[in-house]
């Protein structure tokens, strides 16, 4: 069965283009205009990945991100005609998976599309369970405790704790977590190694918001980044 992607953009030009290349790559693709519509249509159906404009009427892609993570963890990528740090941050901090800036090529927006699926649907065994010190990764079952407590986290950050579990304390460069995020999607690491600076700083956030204030995830300076097991002040 192909897999279905939802279009949120209140171009019209965008979303039939959208549509048309998607459903040569093999997609089946729905449309809406606007957050407001694009929760319509999950409520009839929910789609393996959405793509989302950031700048709409109604019910911008940043409200709409808001309501969808209140019930669903399907992934999302953000289209956008404006990008700064601030607009990152929030993206990411509302559970965005990936980004891309308009104008972009149809070939990149593929591979990035290839990628998040990959990355979100790819679940392990159903009793893969890891632990390091007080963390604990379920892969299959999607779930992350800290000292015995439940975080939640997007995929994102999920799959970045999940490398920097599996890496037992070394330290994992920024590209070596792209490529564990993104797989060899051609040029996905062009550019966009500061995203994992972002992902980092969410992730370390919340691990530390369920385990009284302690670090975790530790910066190594000009290399990358590690797990502490035990964590730091």
């Amino acid at each position: 069965m192909a897999q279905h992607l939802l279009v949120v953009d209140d171009n019209d030009q965008i979303t039939n283009l959208l549509r048309q290349y998607l459903q040569a790559q093999g997609y089946a693709v729905d449309v809406a205009g606007d957050g407001t519509e694009a929760l319509e249509r999950i409520a009839e159906r929910l789609p393996d990945l959405i793509l989302l404009d950031v700048m709409m009427p109604h019910m911008d892609g940043f409200e709409f991100m808001q309501e969808l993570r209140r019930q669903h963890t399907v992934p999302v990528i953000f289209l956008t005609a404006r990008l700064d740090e601030v607009d990152l941050l929030t993206g990411f901090g509302y559970g965005a998976d990936d980004y891309l800036t308009k104008p972009f090529s149809m070939s990149e927006l593929a591979a990035r599309i290839r990628a998040v699926l990959h990355r979100t649907q790819d679940a392990g065994s159903p009793d893969e369970v890891v632990r390091s010190g007080d963390i604990e990764v379920d892969r299959a079952r999607f779930k992350v405790r800290v000292k015995s407590r439940p975080v939640n986290l997007t995929r994102t950050e999920f799959s970045l704790l999940e490398a920097l579990v599996d890496a037992r304390g070394r330290v994992l460069s920024r590209l070596q977590l792209l490529e564990h995020m993104f797989g060899d999607a051609p040029g996905m690491a062009d550019g966009f190694e500061r995203t994992v600076d972002t992902h980092v700083k969410n992730l370390r956030a919340k691990l530390a918001r369920e385990a009284d204030g302690q670090v975790f995830v530790e910066t190594v300076y000009g290399v990358g980044y590690r797990l502490r097991e035990g964590g730091g002040p």
